[in-house]
């Protein structure tokens, strides 16, 4: 009994070090994407930025919409590195340059439809100088 006993404690420790070293599940966001209630042209960028880390993407059409799908990287807790955001953390997103909303991380595929209500302007100059974090300085 005693031998059984030893033998599930290892097992069981054995496979919580196994579970703990696969990677976290990515967050996807995906929707439509929309200016003024029509579809944008394709290769429209749209980013997500959090935790410092800023992911992009292009818009596609299909069926006459504008699709968009950005995975973000999710931080492995057991490395000192930080890899990209954590669970329950806020992502912006950005259509070109213009903010369009926010979402909390989560496990999984998340839809959230973008809509551009005013003109895309890239920043520049002071504003940049001002603003370094901003994800369009640096475009």
């Amino acid at each position: 009994m005693k031998k059984i006993y030893i033998s599930l404690l290892a097992a069981s420790l054995l496979l919580v070090f196994v579970v703990s070293a696969f990677p976290q599940i990515p967050f996807e966001v995906w929707g439509t994407v929309t200016a003024k209630g029509k579809p944008v042209p394709d290769g429209t960028p749209i980013y997500a930025v959090g935790n410092g880390f800023q992911y992009e993407t292009a818009t596609e059409t299909y069926n006459d919409l504008s699709y968009y799908i950005i995975q973000v990287i999710i931080d492995d807790p057991s490395t000192a590195e930080i890899e990209g955001v954590q669970y329950g953390d806020a992502v912006d997103l950005y259509i070109a340059n213009v903010y369009a909303g926010s979402v909390e991380v989560t496990a999984g595929s998340f839809r959230y439809d973008l809509e551009q209500r005013r003109k895309v302007r890239l920043p520049r100059g002071k504003y940049c100088d001002r603003h370094p974090e901003n994800p369009y300085c640096k475009l």
